[in-house]
């Protein structure tokens, strides 16, 4: 176990038994009588059909399953679900009601057009066959393949420099260093997702994505860059801080997983404010899962990766009594509404003996 032997509190009871599974999963539940008809003066998507073979509840209850598969975070108001990827894409899928059958309207608000079109196009699939179909199939694990593609590549009579010797390496940090230190929240923006991107070994080189990793985990400059992510105060309503927030999460996650893959280990004498800083903002995501579920699945992976980086980092969450109690509702919500954080709460309350 990567757990130091007296690292779980004595008065803390480790004899839990799994949660009792649900009797019936959850579904947006909506009826006939609660669409409205389409505004007068409402600007209609072009991309939306009409459905007039399906009744309006089994209608709700695909959308609901197709977003809860997809790892989609969703807020359920009335006729229509405000939805978020993991990317950062934004949309709202509309239920009108027409002569000719119900029609069901998708409005991208923020992000990719080209993710949206393929997002629309499986869902209206979903809707219409009934099938429950993952948009990201089953891969080999990213690091696996990056891994054969980086031995092939050392085999070859030149091999590659190291990456703090290409000019491309170092460029693109310091640019995306210089961005950060911007006043601008659009280049800031801008900063992190070329972060996400460096660390992400299926976007980069194997090396490249390992080396970027090391430096803004480990050095105290990009500590600092990073820590104001995690640690002032949002609100729902902010939305610039909050996908800062959320791009810096996902960019420390990647960052974490590729330094624990490649045998890192951190010394009490490396751990900074910084740490403690993002251990305390992994730890209130887990808390806030039913609002945050997509930031909680990332905090729960982070988790699984820290206890191994570095155990005594979360002595303090562990000995923390009602750890088991947001575990369980976290897991509770993500087996209703979001699988990605229900297959991450699972596997670590696996890795904590809660189950």
């Amino acid at each position: 176990s990567p757990f130091p032997e007296d690292v779980l509190s004595p008065s803390v009871d480790t004899t839990f038994t799994k949660p009792t599974e649900p009797e019936q999963e959850w579904e947006w539940k909506l009826s006939h009588h609660e669409l409205s008809t389409v505004p007068l003066y409402h600007p209609m998507e072009r991309t939306a059909v009409t459905i007039s073979d399906i009744a309006v509840e089994e209608i709700a209850r695909r959308i609901s399953t197709f977003l809860k598969r997809n790892s989609i975070s969703a807020q359920y108001e009335a006729n229509r679900v405000s939805c978020m990827t993991d990317a950062l894409l934004k949309f709202v899928i509309h239920l009108w009601l027409s002569p000719d059958g119900v029609i069901i309207e998708v409005q991208r608000r923020q992000g990719c057009c080209i993710a949206m079109q393929a997002i629309r196009h499986h869902l209206v699939e979903a809707i219409q066959t009934g099938t429950d179909r993952d948009l990201t199939p089953p891969q080999v694990p990213s690091r696996s393949t990056c891994s054969v593609v980086q031995t092939l590549l050392d085999q070859m009579p030149c091999c590659p420099p190291p990456p703090q010797d290409l000019p491309c390496c170092g460029s693109a940090l310091e640019l995306a260093k210089h961005l950060l230190q911007s006043d601008r929240f659009d280049a800031q923006r801008l900063g992190l997702e070329s972060l996400c991107s460096l660390t992400n070994p299926t976007q980069v080189f194997l090396r490249d994505a390992d080396h970027v990793s090391r430096t803004i985990l480990l050095e105290p400059e990009w500590q600092r860059l990073m820590s104001r992510y995690f640690e002032s105060r949002r609100t729902e309503e902010d939305d610039i801080a909050n996908s800062l927030h959320f791009l810096a999460l996902k960019t420390v996650t990647q960052a974490i997983e590729a330094v624990t893959a490649d045998g890192v280990k951190l010394s009490p004498t490396t751990t900074t404010t910084f740490w403690a800083i993002l251990v305390e903002d992994l730890f209130q995501n887990l808390i806030k899962a039913s609002t945050c579920p997509l930031e909680a699945s990332l905090s729960t992976r982070c988790f699984r990766y820290l206890q191994v980086l570095h155990p005594e980092l979360l002595r303090a969450i562990y000995n923390n009594a009602n750890l088991y109690d947001y575990l369980v509702q976290a897991h509770d919500f993500g087996k209703h509404h979001h699988r990605s954080l229900e297959m991450e709460t699972e596997q670590w309350m696996g890795r904590l003996g809660f189950v």
